[in-house]
């Protein structure tokens, strides 16, 4: 049994408003535990889960499901397989010898998790929990980050032979055949990767020496660099908010930036110590989640604020280490939950198709195809342009290969997401043929 130091619950303030989840969850890597936080508690359970077979084997990232949480045990070669429930610890999914593996994403019930010394990607089916598919990529590969069929891919360039690093760059991967459609040259050493404004945004954390930190500007039409921000420091986590502002964590010492997404002004940097910590950020729906690690011998402190005013709501003392914090699925709403079906599998045909789509989708109850509601499908190309927008009226829903100025669009892949107040519920991917 590993031992967790005792910790205590540090509480500031009560959370305000509607909570959109109830837990959260940390990685703590050199207590080798996962702390579960309860916001509607706010309490702290330091002993949810103890992570890796061995000592000393490095959990580092995780993903979370509706009834799971993945963490990436990297000096193990695995990914562990733990129930939300807390009915199910001890489940493993090994990758290869020497994957050391990073971190992890989930898309659709598959799991993609890079590898950091095979410089390759992982597909794991989670409906088997088997690796099905590798893919090589870059140097070093770390983070990554999902649009619209594609995941985007951060190589750091480290050069495992002389402990130097290579160019930087961001491998772009076809989701619809696990293949690499680019590869996009950013600054040195890429480790924090997300999507902001339709575009994608790299922090490229330099060299911890004389090459600082940058923030490569991707856009996702061209896939191409198209600004950089001369940030300064060692940037590393990185999550935009739907506040129309990116935060980024400096890796050392531990501080936030903040700029804005659309104009890309720097608003805030360590230096204003406006937030407390910054070993690595979540913006999710009304909080900023900042994890300090401090000096990786004492209890990490995880920091609560409101992403409206950056007013500190709360913080919690969890375990040694932590190197991420992941958000559960769940949230309490106000609304009729009875007002729309649950979907849970959006349906089309003709697929493939010369002209037009029709979709319907399958609830948890039955099928329908009637009495969409407020549901709406948008359209997107593969370089996760939106092509077009449909509203339902109590009908089918219909693309008829147009774009929003009615112009025929050419043949190739599409993606449609099923909409309900701009959450995603559904998507499916799409072949128009001439």
């Amino acid at each position: 049994m590993k031992s967790v130091k005792k910790t205590t619950i540090l509480l500031v303030f009560l959370f305000v408003g509607t909570l959109y989840c109830t837990n959260a969850y940390v990685v703590n890597s050199n207590t080798q535990t996962l702390s579960e936080i309860n916001l509607e508690t706010n309490s702290v359970n330091n002993s949810f889960a103890e992570l890796g077979q061995y000592s000393s084997t490095a959990p580092n990232k995780s993903a979370i499901t509706d009834e799971f949480i993945y963490t990436v045990i990297t000096y193990e070669n695995s990914v562990q397989k733990i129930s939300l429930d807390g009915s199910l610890i001890r489940d493993y999914i090994f990758l290869e010898d020497s994957a050391s593996p990073n971190d992890i994403m989930i898309v659709n019930n598959f799991a993609y998790v890079t590898g950091n010394t095979t410089y390759k990607v992982y597909k794991i089916d989670l409906s088997i929990d088997e690796v099905v598919a590798e893919i090589v990529v870059g140097k070093s590969p770390q983070s990554m980050t999902y649009k619209s069929g594609f995941l985007f891919v951060c190589n750091t360039g480290f050069d495992l032979s002389t402990y130097e690093y290579d160019s930087g760059t961001v491998s772009v991967i076809n989701l619809e055949d696990f293949s690499i459609e680019s590869t996009i040259d950013v600054d040195l050493n890429p480790q924090g990767i997300t999507i902001a404004n339709n575009d994608i945004h790299v922090a490229c954390t330099g060299n911890y020496g004389d090459i600082s930190g940058k923030i490569d500007i991707i856009s996702l039409s061209s896939l191409e660099v198209i600004n950089v921000i001369d940030i300064g420091g060692t940037p590393g986590s990185i999550d935009a908010s739907n506040n129309g502002k990116v935060f980024v964590a400096n890796s050392w010492p531990a501080g936030i930036y903040v700029y804005d997404e659309i104009t890309l002004e720097i608003e805030v940097t360590p230096e204003d110590e406006i937030f407390a910590g910054g070993n690595c950020v979540n913006a999710f729906e009304s909080y900023l989640a900042i994890v300090d690690a401090a000096d990786y011998v004492s209890n990490s402190i995880v920091y609560f604020y409101q992403l409206s005013d950056f007013s500190l709501i709360q913080q919690f003392e969890v375990g040694v280490g932590a190197t991420d914090i992941k958000f559960s699925n769940e949230y309490v709403s106000n609304t009729d939950t009875n007002s729309s079906p649950i979907v849970s599998k959006i349906n089309v045909y003709p697929n493939p198709s010369k002209s037009s789509f029709n979709f319907d989708y399958q609830s948890t109850n039955s099928r329908i195809t009637t009495e969409f509601n407020n549901l709406k499908i948008k359209i997107f190309n593969i370089r996760g342009q939106e092509v077009q927008e449909i509203h339902s009226s109590n009908s089918v829903l219909k693309w008829n290969g147009k774009d929003e100025e009615g112009k025929i669009c050419g043949s190739g892949i599409y993606f449609c997401h099923l909409m309900e107040n701009e959450k995603i519920i559904a998507s499916k991917t799409l072949t128009l043929i001439k």
